[in-house]
Formats: C-alpha cells, sequence, structure tokens
C-alpha cells in the first residue's frame, strides 16, 4: 500500500513538473512620465494613462517610439480632460477607454486614428473639439452625450465607417464638415432644438436617405447636404419660419 502512494505521489510530482505556465500575457515594455502624468505600456498594446487633470499634448511624445505598438488606450479615472492632438496619428490604435468624470476631447485628439474601432463618450463630457475624430474612418457608432451643445468644425470629417449617430437635444449647433463624407451614414435624426447647421456639414453623406428639419432649425448653410446621393426626402417641420419642403427639396421660404 506504502509503494502504491508513493508511486502516485512521485508520478503526481513528474506530472507537475511537465506543466507548463503560460507567461504574463501583459509584460511592461516601457513606462514614463510627464509633469505629472505618467504611462506605462504593456506587451500586448495597452497603455495606461494616469495624472490628474487634462492630458497634455506633448505626453504622447515621450513614448513617440512605441506609436505603432499602441493599440488601446486606457485613461484613469482621475484624469478630466483630453487635451489637443493627445494621440493624434495613433494610426494602430483601435480601442479607447474614457472615464466618468472627463469633460472635454479637445481638438484633434483622435485626428488620423484610422483603426478606431470602438470609443465611448462619457456622459460628463460636454465639449468636444474641432477635428477631434478627424479621419477615424473605422469608427462605426457614436453617441453624444447629452450636454455637448454644439458640434464643433470637421469634429467627424471623413468617418466613413460611421453608420449610426445619436445627437442629444442639447445640440443647437452643428458647425461646417462636421460629418462631411461620413459616407455611410444611414441613421440620422435631427434634435429638436438644433438652430444652425453649418455649410456642407453633410456633404458626401452618400448613404443619407431622409432628413427631418425641425422648426428652430433657422440656418442652413451652402450644401449641407449636396452630394448625399441617396437622399430623397427632406422633411420640414410646416412651423419653420425660414424653409420648406416641397416634392422632398429644400427651399428657402422667401425663395
Amino acid at each position: 500500500m506504502k509503494r502504491r502512494v508513493l508511486s502516485w505521489i512521485l508520478a503526481l510530482a513528474l506530472a507537475c513538473s511537465l506543466l507548463v505556465f503560460p507567461a504574463n500575457a501583459a509584460e511592461v515594455l516601457d513606462s514614463g512620465e510627464f509633469g505629472s502624468f505618467t504611462w506605462v505600456l504593456t506587451s500586448d498594446g495597452v497603455i495606461t494613462i494616469s495624472g490628474v487633470g487634462t492630458i497634455p499634448t506633448t505626453l504622447k511624445n515621450s513614448w513617440s517610439d512605441w506609436n505603432s505598438s499602441v493599440r488601446s488606450i486606457v485613461i484613469q479615472d482621475v484624469i478630466t480632460g483630453i487635451g489637443s492632438s493627445a494621440f493624434e496619428n495613433c494610426k494602430k490604435l483601435t480601442a479607447v477607454s474614457i472615464p466618468d468624470g472627463v469633460t472635454k476631447i479637445l481638438q484633434n485628439s483622435f485626428y488620423g486614428c484610422s483603426n478606431l474601432i470602438s470609443i465611448n463618450i462619457p456622459d460628463s463630457v460636454t465639449t468636444i473639439g474641432a477635428r477631434a475624430f478627424y479621419e477615424c474612418s473605422s469608427i462605426d457608432n457614436i453617441a453624444i452625450p447629452y450636454g455637448v451643445y454644439e458640434i464643433n468644425e470637421s469634429t467627424f470629417y471623413n468617418c466613413t465607417n460611421l453608420s449610426n449617430l445619436i445627437i442629444p437635444d442639447s445640440v443647437s449647433i452643428i458647425n461646417k464638415f462636421a460629418f462631411r463624407g461620413c459616407r455611410n451614414l444611414r441613421n440620422l435624426t435631427i434634435p429638436k432644438g438644433l438652430t444652425s447647421i453649418g455649410q456642407t456639414a453633410f456633404y458626401l453623406c452618400d448613404s443619407l436617405t431622409s432628413i427631418s428639419i425641425p422648426e428652430e432649425t433657422t440656418d442652413i448653410g451652402n450644401g449641407a447636404f449636396a452630394d448625399c446621393k441617396s437622399l430623397t426626402d427632406i422633411i420640414v417641420s410646416e412651423n419653420n419660419p425660414e424653409y420648406r419642403s416641397i416634392d422632398g427639396v429644400l427651399f428657402n421660404k422667401d425663395g
């Protein structure tokens, strides 16, 4: 009996010795700091940023040698803003996690991040700067938080894969070129409080088929819906003082 137990113990020990345990899948490749901000890059392409306040434009200079390795960005909770050009031209970036508490995403923040697919914009955000997502051509879904009142110039310019867009009632201004070249955009609801649509704001949105213009929208720039080749029906509120629709075509009431 003792021999049998001993043989089982030896067999178990041998089996354990042959087991291969996987190496840590998130080995730290590099880290750095700039002012009050620090960053850590792991071998899975995730860069984690911590600090207080707004991520500065120059922070990414400290990891410029790794720019092509960054696949995902995790922003820690105490950060309140993403600075101008903070992640501009991170071409391999596919996902960003932005925590509640961030209130502003400034101009050019994700400019040219052409592989960015997934990004959550938390409800705390009230400002999205010009060209913030310029040519982020892989994003397919955007929900703009309630509290944002203005969509700035070229914010989503050439987001060619964007198909679903939610614009909250808090938005009163859509500036020029805001959604120009969003060729896959199919679902769009103009919020009731919108007063102004800038020139060529929806130029080349080929997949749009229908738009409803509320009575509050009294300023529509030149070419706002130009070359929207599938757009066959523009519906204007009867109470709109400036515009009307005849057979699905937009006209000035005094024209």
